[in-house]
């Protein structure tokens, strides 16, 4: 056979034909009922969201994307992609991610290659790998403040409301056409892209594609009054919110020990939708559309035409003379659907050989030109297989995951002692069995205290390893499922041995530290920890200088971000200390001679632990010299010199206005016209009114949060 009939071949093939009418003129009778999960399973990969947007945002410097997630239990299991799209060989552009949990989610990131910033709540998140990302503490906020805090860091590129999901992944970098393209059907009827707001019933296109953790929902049932064994397995995709062209991979997994089994696969989906099909077995193929398959997925062969209503659907299977419908299926607008059926009916008598005669090797078509244009049949023989041979599969239960596990016991250090804690609620989310839970002691064994599981030792036993700074054990737990106990190493921290340095500097060489602080000029902030603890990371959590009651409060950072753009956070030092610049500019009177420089930081563990954070709060005392009355202002400071100025020149000159008009109106003679004088303000009252207007843009080239 030459190479250009091979693709006709595989039709002829894999597909079957149906030379009768396209709807039932009575009543089919099968009444769809839920099919059990082990007899059929159906999962699928889709781009409709709740609510979401997708925004462009070509020239921001940070990218920034906002997931919400809404998860039914109290602990769930959630894989995150981040995928950078390919920007001709310069590197990717900074991103914000910004994730918001309802409960406590174990987190599998991947963000290869990403310079990327991720906002969390530490509390709900917990990462099965430390992520290796900069974070930032997500504040308790609304989803509306969430959505306001990620824009004041950069244009918001997606945003989108997910309900349970199992997996997702986040394209980064579409340029303006994918946007653009993103953005046909529903979402371009909202006009400009340039704004992201969450709208009901979102197509996010390519830009964001999740997997739900419940399966679709099969339901099956029995064709009455047609004989034989022959099952029928329904797919229908519901119209989106948009009309472009899609094409939805359709995985088929029939489980039949004894060979191809007796069934027809039915697609029916918009028009705009066409289908690759890659199934294990042998099957009549009847969709909508175009379809292709895996190994061909270059050449298309055309659909027909299908009723769109499940009772229309039911008769066409009907009419390929299926006797059970195994499957039926109704999925939004997907981009992958994967239907796992693990077992199949009985097939027929193998078919006689093919006979000499072209005719009659078609015994159920019509004329051979027909077989061309109006049906496509396959022989019983010499079939070609799409895949690999088939192999028995049993659809994956719930198990206990050991990482998860892990991850849950919650360590605390107080009053040189060490306390772990393992709640038995979570532990039964994860239908594990624990066996045992010790140190690395085995005498030190874990209490039965109700809802919870507590190991508790003091510094001086249960094999605890004493360092200068740090006390450190091994937690063992052995569970049932696994052959080999579990490990994890846990720390407390010796905080007695700790000294915390909150250090401003004139330079940003960070040479020689300073208390001195001069309105005007830049200055340098750096924290530090001595003597440094590899196992942990240093961070900065918020800071703020207060001028007491003459100049307010100035937050300079907050949820580990930059307040306002008079801060800028820079690179830590080659130790990992935390450093952030600020420019101060105030007005005020009387001027604050004195101000302290506050900051919260937290010790973290590298290994993305939450519970053993420590947090400490450092301060140091700063003089106020020669405060500079030019430059930018903190928004809301109070401005009383400026007032006072401003309204003196003003009252002064309508005085002065005042008075010239009554010498006027009372020296001229009447009935005579005098030449009219024209009286000018004061030039320090000008000057004043013009160089120190409130509000005007020249005098404000940054800002920072409000001072109270």
């Amino acid at each position: 056979m030459d190479r250009g009939a091979l693709p006709l071949a595989v039709a002829l093939l894999l597909a079957g034909c149906s030379l009768s009418p396209t709807s039932l003129a009575e009543t089919v009778h099968c009444d769809l009922q839920p099919v059990d999960p082990e007899r059929g399973k159906v999962t699928y990969t889709t781009s409709q969201v709740s609510k979401g947007c997708v925004a462009q945002a070509p020239n921001a410097i940070l990218e920034v994307h906002v997931l919400f997630l809404e998860f039914p239990r109290d602990l769930s299991q959630l894989e995150l992609t981040l995928q950078a799209s390919k920007q001709n060989g310069t590197q990717p552009r900074e991103v914000l991610l910004v994730l918001s949990v309802n409960s406590n989610v174990f987190l599998q990131l991947q963000a290869l290659g990403i310079p990327l910033h991720l906002a969390y709540n530490p509390n709900l998140v917990t990462f099965q790998e430390p992520p290796g990302v900069n974070t930032t503490e997500l504040p308790s906020f609304p989803k509306t403040q969430i959505l306001e805090w990620a824009a004041e860091r950069g244009p918001i590129a997606s945003a989108a409301e997910l309900d349970d999901p199992q997996s997702v992944l986040l394209r980064l970098g579409q340029d303006e056409t994918e946007a653009r393209g993103l953005a046909e059907g529903h979402l371009a009827a909202q006009g400009s892209l340039s704004f992201c707001m969450l709208e009901a019933s979102q197509d996010m296109g390519r830009t964001l594609e999740w997997r739900p953790r419940i399966p679709a929902l099969v339901r099956g049932c029995r064709l009455e009054g047609v004989a034989g064994h022959k099952e029928a397995h329904i797919l229908r995709v519901l119209p989106g919110h948009s009309a472009g062209p899609r094409t939805v991979t359709v995985k088929v997994e029939l489980s039949c020990a004894s060979g191809d089994p007796d069934a027809v696969l039915i697609l029916q989906g918009p028009p705009y939708v066409s289908w690759l099909i890659d199934a294990n077995h042998n099957m009549q193929i009847w969709t909508t559309g175009e379809y292709s398959f895996k190994i061909f997925p270059e050449k298309n062969i055309r659909g027909f035409k299908l009723p769109d209503t499940p009772q229309g659907l039911l008769g066409e299977a009907r009419m390929l003379n299926a006797s059970v419908v195994a499957s039926f299926v109704e999925l939004p607008l997907a981009s992958v659907v994967s239907l796992h059926a693990p077992s199949c009916g009985e097939h027929p008598p193998p078919a006689p050989p093919f006979p000499s005669s072209p005719l009659d090797q078609w015994p159920h078509c019509w004329h051979p030109v027909t077989i061309r244009l109006a049906c496509l049949c396959f022989p019983t023989g010499g079939r070609l297989q799409t895949s690999p041979a088939p192999i028995q599969t049993t659809p994956p239960k719930d198990t206990c995951s050991p990482e998860l596990l892990m991850s849950l016991i919650q360590t605390k250090c107080a009053n040189d002692a060490m306390t772990l804690v393992l709640k038995k609620e979570l532990v039964a989310h994860l239908k594990c069995t624990i066996m045992g839970l010790t140190l690395w002691d085995p005498s030190c064994q874990a209490e039965d205290r109700g809802d919870q599981f507590v190991l508790h030792s003091a510094y001086s036993s249960c094999g605890m390893e004493v360092t200068a700074n740090m006390i450190s054990n091994e937690v063992v737990v052995n569970i049932l499922s696994s052959s080999s106990p579990q490990r994890k190493k846990v720390h407390c921290l010796n905080m007695d041995s700790l000294s915390f340095q909150l250090g401003l500097y004139l330079s940003p060489h960070f040479l020689q530290a300073s208390n001195t602080i001069e309105p005007g000029q830049q200055s340098f902030v750096q924290v530090r920890v001595s003597p440094s603890i590899p196992e942990f990371l240093l961070q900065l959590d918020s800071c703020h200088l207060d001028l007491g009651p003459e100049g307010g409060t100035m937050e300079l950072i907050q949820g580990r971000a930059a307040k306002g753009n008079c801060v800028s956070l820079l690179s830590p030092s080659p130790e990992g200390n935390p450093r952030f610049s600020f420019l101060l500019h105030f007005y005020t009177v009387p001027i604050p001679k004195t101000g302290t420089l506050s900051c919260t930081i937290a010790l973290r563990p590298k290994t993305g632990s939450q519970d053993q954070e420590v947090r400490r709060t450092v301060f140091t005392r700063l003089n106020v010299i020669s405060p500079d009355l030019s430059g930018c202002t903190s928004k809301g400071l109070v401005l009383p010199a400026v007032l006072g100025i401003t309204f003196g020149a003003f009252l002064i000159g309508a005085l002065l206005t005042a008075a010239l008009w009554y010498i006027y109106s009372h020296t001229r003679s009447p009935g005579k016209r005098e030449p009219v004088v024209a009286v000018a303000a004061p030039a320090s009252s000008e000057s004043s009114s013009t160089n120190h207007s409130i509000g005007s843009t020249q005098s404000t080239p940054c800002s920072t949060s409000s001072m109270a």
